[in-house]
């Protein structure tokens, strides 16, 4: 995966802003205090490189909501096939999980609440099939995804199907699917998705 863009709100000087990266060199320039350096500091925060950590004093000051944004989106190889859970390898393109243009973008949010940082979400943004939104089957336990698969499928199709993991079962439910795609969050820091970031920030450059 490569880098494209870097994703700010209510970040330090930043209120909303998407900061694009060239494939080959990227060069920062600017005045004193213009946020030059943020940007590399919010890079560490996103990838935890330890050096640089977020608190209440990077909150953007007449911010219009509770939340900070540090969010990046990934050039993806479409062909390439990594291991988001404990079952098999599987591409991103076939979960969903790739946003309008095709790319990764992954978001951390940081809420603010009674003047407190909350604890970090993390989101993907996806372009994903509606009837699925109110539960992105990444975030689903085998059990529920079986029942799911039992749901949609008849008793010969079900015979066909690969049963024994998440990935083949998930391909099986996304290409039942109907058509109506839209782009949504899922939060992958839930219980039974907090596999699928781990593995997946192995992938991050």
């Amino acid at each position: 995966m490569k880098l494209k863009s870097l994703i700010l709100k209510n970040f330090r000087s930043y209120k909303d802003v998407k900061i694009l990266f060239d494939k080959s060199m990227n060069v920062i320039i600017g005045q004193n205090d213009v946020g030059k350096s943020t940007i590399l500091e919010a890079l560490d925060i996103f990838f935890e490189g330890g050096t640089i950590k977020i608190d209440m004093t990077d909150f953007r000051k007449n911010a219009e909501d509770n939340k900070i944004i540090i969010g990046t989106e990934f050039v993806v190889d479409g062909e390439k096939e990594i291991l988001i859970d404990a079952s098999n390898k599987t591409k991103l393109i076939d979960e969903c999980l790739l946003n309008n243009d095709g790319f990764l973008e992954v978001l951390k949010e940081f809420e603010i609440k009674n003047e407190k940082l909350q604890k970090e979400k993390v989101f993907i943004k996806a372009q994903y099939p509606k009837e699925y939104f109110n539960e992105p089957l990444i975030n689903m336990k085998i059990s529920d995804l079986k029942k799911k698969l039992n749901e949609k499928f008849n008793e010969e199709e079900v015979e066909d199907i690969d049963k024994r993991t998440n990935a083949e079962i998930r391909k099986a439910l996304y290409g039942k699917a109907s058509n109506e795609f839209e782009e949504i969050k899922i939060d992958i820091t839930k219980e039974d998705a907090k596999a699928v970031w781990e593995q997946l920030k192995k992938w991050l450059p």
